[in-house]
């Protein structure tokens, strides 16, 4: 009996544990369909996954899965290399799918002498800057985006005038008498340090560093090579964007000199040596004998024509800080507005840019005025046209340095006589010192200059011979 009771729960617990397993294996369904891209090519081998879980499979040649997944199954992860990972609720037996392609990767392409290659394939010394961070940066000049973010290239502006020039080195100086500027390359077509393009317009700046990536310009790409990309317009929905920007520049480390009091104890203390020199040499006295007073350095009376004399300005305190008359916080204001768009034949960006530029010198001003159009049309299956215009305004009210003139004068005269009118020697004693501000009288130095540059690109391209490219080039600069 005892052995019976032991056999039948033996029986039982057989029986019990086979229908255990057998359940999962019972509430399962199978899950077929196509895997496609954007374009409707099948995918070979796309990655098909059960969410959270290892049981998934590929699609075979002709992009098509089958995959038996349990009844409690909620999502399917698909995925490729190169596009984007979709997540599909299972709703049905028969899934389709058509993925993505990644368009973050696109980011990782990088411009060089002979073309587009991806970044990660690349192997000669190039740097890249976005779009993203080139907005980023105030300045008139979009070259100075790349200050501090491509190793071994120094950016250093010449002056604080507005517009002023800047001087590009990459890797350090390769001649001492020869120009060390890289060749700077917008659309393919040689182009100046100067920049006159909206930041907004850039769509990447890639800098060629090594022998192997500069070998197709020859000599002229021996100090690197900056090539610099433009926005250009893309099939869908047309899109307007606005940017803008106000940036103020203000002078610093501005030398201190002698100012009022301090300059007339220099005089004093100057005048007291002298004196007291020619005491010792002379036997009749020691140092520190001589009494100096104010009166005895300083003009007590009017000369050179002069409506002042020295002593007027020391009774009554009007020194002058004729860096205070020269410099000032220079603002720059910029506003760019953008339309880009087209077909699957045509595409265009158009832009609007203006920018208000003050220098650090009063009465030196900046005001740049470009549109820019570039327009790609594909004719048919096998030819490409397409443009790249820039039409620049600049005028530009230039002013003389005279920063150096002004820290040379004397604190101890006044720049202006009562009527408000320059004057041409304000001081008594230096007779030699111009007035600093003689180039604000119209007709002096401080001159208007206008100037128009139209410059542009085209390009024709086969597609069945991919080796056959054609590219016509001009630029014009009017003066």
């Amino acid at each position: 009996m005892k052995k019976n009771n032991s056999l039948l729960k033996r029986v039982l617990f057989v029986v019990l544990a086979l229908a255990f397993y057998a359940v999962p294996w019972a509430q399962t369904k199978t899950i077929t369909g196509v895997v496609k891209d954007a374009t409707g090519e099948s995918i070979i081998g796309a990655s098909v996954v059960v969410k959270g879980t290892t049981l998934g499979t590929i699609t075979n040649i002709n992009g098509s899965y089958s995959l038996g997944v349990p009844t409690s199954a909620k999502t399917l992860v698909v995925s490729y290399i190169g596009m984007e990972t979709q997540e599909l609720t299972i709703t049905g037996s028969v899934i389709n799918v058509a993925l993505k392609d990644a368009t973050t990767d696109l980011d990782e392409l990088v411009v060089v002498g002979y073309g587009v290659v991806k970044k990660r394939d690349l192997t000669g010394s190039v740097s890249s800057v976005k779009s993203s961070e080139i907005m980023k940066t105030s300045s008139s000049n979009a070259m100075q985006a790349m200050q501090g973010k491509v190793p071994g290239l120094d950016i250093q502006q010449s002056s604080g005038q507005a517009g002023a020039g800047l001087n590009i080195t990459l890797r350090g100086n390769r001649s001492i008498t020869a120009s060390n500027n890289p060749l700077i390359l917008v659309d393919g077509v040689e182009y100046g340090s100067t920049l006159d393009i909206s930041p907004s317009d850039i769509e990447s700046m890639e800098v060629l560093k090594d022998a192997s990536s500069t070998a197709i310009y020859g000599t002229r790409g021996a100090n690197g090579v900056i090539i610099i990309t433009t926005k250009r317009g893309k099939s869908g929905a047309t899109k307007v964007s606005f940017n803008s920007y106000i940036s103020s520049n203000q002078p610093t480390s501005i030398p201190q000199i002698m100012f009022g009091t301090t300059e007339v104890t220099r005089r004093i203390q100057a005048e007291r040596y002298k004196r007291d020199k020619l005491l010792v040499t002379n036997g009749t006295g020691t140092w520190g004998d001589s009494q100096i007073e104010v009166t005895d350095v300083l003009s007590s009376s009017a000369a050179n024509g002069l409506p002042y004399s020295e002593m007027d300005i020391y009774n009554n305190g009007s020194y002058t800080n004729w860096a205070d008359l020269i410099l000032q916080n220079g603002l720059t204001q910029n506003y760019e507005m953008a339309v880009s768009g087209g077909s699957e034949k045509t595409n265009f960006n158009i832009s609007l840019g203006t920018m208000l530029e003050e220098g650090l010198l009063k009465n030196d001003a900046l005001d740049r005025y470009n549109a820019k159009i570039n327009i790609d049309h594909k004719a048919n299956k096998f030819l490409k046209i397409g443009t790249s215009l820039l039409y620049t305004y600049k005028n530009h009210d230039k002013r003389a340095n005279v920063f150096g003139q002004a820290l040379k004068m004397t604190s101890i005269a006044n720049p202006y006589d009562a009527d408000g009118q320059i004057i041409l020697k304000p001081s008594p004693t230096y007779e030699a010192h111009a007035n600093p501000l003689l180039d604000e009288i119209e007709g002096n130095y401080q001159n208007n200059i206008e100037s128009t540059r139209f410059f542009g690109n085209g390009y024709i391209e086969i597609t069945p011979i991919r080796n056959v490219f054609f590219k016509s080039m001009f630029a014009l600069v009017l003066l």
